[in-house]
C-alpha cells in the first residue's frame, strides 16, 4: 500500500488518492493511514501493525497514489486521509464500516461490498494549511445508497458547492446518506445519532453558507475513489507513465488516457523528442567548447 507499483494487488479495489502540486516552494501533502476503530478525544488513531503514509509532493502536477488493504487482516475497519493543496486549503476524511446495533460498532472494511465510489474531498480556498474541512464517511451506508456523491456523480474536482448548488447544513446534504462534515477533527460517540460527532462539539457541524461567508468558497479539492468494475489502463505525462488509472483520473492529473487495458512501454523518443535531444547535446557542446577556448586564452595571456 502507499502507491508502490511493484505492490502485489491484493487488493480488488485499492483507494484512490492525489497529491496536489507544489506553490511557490509549498509542497503539497497526502497523509494515510489504516485505523481499527481506536480514537480519542480529538481524532481516529493510526493502527498499531501498519506504518502511517505521509508525502510532501514537490512536483508541478499533481500525483496519484493508490492504497491496498492488507486482505487478510479483518482488523482494519476504518482510514484516514489528510489532504493539502497550498493553494487552496486542507482536506481531511475518515472513512469507517459503521453499523448501528445499539450502540454503533465497527466491522472489518472487507466486509464492505464491492463497487466503484467516489467522495469528495472538500477544501476551502484560503490556501492556510490551518483552514481545513473535516469529513466523516460511513462507508456502507455511502456505497449502498449513494456511491458517487453529490448529483449522482455529476461533478469533478475544481468545481465549488455554489458551482453544485449544493449546501451543507448541520453537517449533511439534504438526500445525501452515510457523509458528515465539520470544522474540527470527527471521533466517535457509539451512543450518538449518526456516530461520528466532531471533537469540537455541536457547534463544529459544518454550515455552508456561514462558512463561505469568512472563507471563501468551499471547493471539490481532489477525488478519493475506488474504481472496482471501472475500466483502467495506462495514462502518459511529458516525462512519466502511470497504470491502472481511469480516464477521468488520467485527464485530472494532467495526462493522456492510453485506453482500456493499456500498459505503459519502454520509452522512446518520436522524432520532436529526438530533436530535443540532439539539440540539447549540441549546446553542451557549444558551451564545453567556448569555456575550454577562454580557459586557453586565459593561459596564453597568463604566460
Amino acid at each position: 500500500w502507499g502507491g508502490d507499483p511493484n505492490h502485489p494487488p491484493d487488493d480488488p479495489n485499492p483507494i484512490h488518492d492525489i497529491a496536489p502540486p507544489k506553490s511557490g516552494d509549498t509542497p503539497g501533502k497526502i497523509e494515510f493511514y489504516w485505523t481499527k476503530g481506536d480514537y480519542d478525544a480529538d481524532k481516529f488513531s493510526p493502527h498499531d501493525n501498519y506504518n502511517k503514509f505521509e508525502v510532501y509532493h514537490h512536483g508541478d502536477i499533481p500525483y496519484p497514489f493508490k492504497f491496498y488493504r492488507p486482505q487478510d487482516d479483518n482488523t482494519i475497519t476504518d482510514w484516514y486521509q489528510e489532504i493539502y493543496d497550498p493553494e487552496k486549503g486542507t482536506s481531511v476524511v475518515v472513512g469507517a464500516n459503521i453499523h448501528q446495533s445499539t450502540p454503533w460498532e465497527f466491522d472489518p472494511l472487507a466486509d464492505l461490498p464491492l463497487t466503484d465510489y467516489r467522495i469528495p474531498d472538500l477544501a476551502p480556498t484560503t490556501g492556510e494549511l490551518d483552514d481545513t474541512i473535516f469529513c466523516a464517511v460511513n462507508l456502507e451506508m455511502y456505497f449502498v445508497n449513494n456511491p458517487n456523491g453529490f448529483s449522482d456523480g455529476n461533478w469533478v474536482a475544481g468545481q465549488t458547492l455554489n458551482d453544485l448548488g449544493i449546501s451543507i447544513v448541520d453537517g449533511i446534504v439534504y438526500g445525501l446518506e452515510g457523509i458528515y462534515w465539520a470544522t474540527t477533527n470527527f471521533t466517535f460517540d457509539p451512543d450518538s445519532e449518526r456516530g461520528f460527532i466532531p471533537a469540537g462539539g455541536e457547534s463544529a457541524w459544518l454550515n455552508s453558507d456561514d462558512y463561505q461567508e469568512i472563507n471563501g468558497d468551499i471547493e471539490i479539492l481532489a477525488i478519493h475513489q475506488g474504481n472496482f468494475g471501472l475500466p483502467t489502463g495506462a495514462c502518459t505525462r511529458v516525462l512519466d507513465c502511470l497504470t491502472d488509472l481511469t480516464e477521468d483520473q488520467c485527464s485530472y492529473i494532467g495526462g493522456q488516457w492510453q485506453g482500456e487495458g493499456s500498459e505503459c512501454l519502454p520509452w522512446v523518443p518520436t522524432l520532436s523528442e529526438w530533436g530535443m535531444i540532439i539539440l540539447a547535446l549540441l549546446l553542451l557542446a557549444v558551451g564545453t567548447v567556448a569555456v575550454i577556448r577562454r580557459r586557453k586564452e586565459a593561459f596564453v595571456n597568463e604566460h
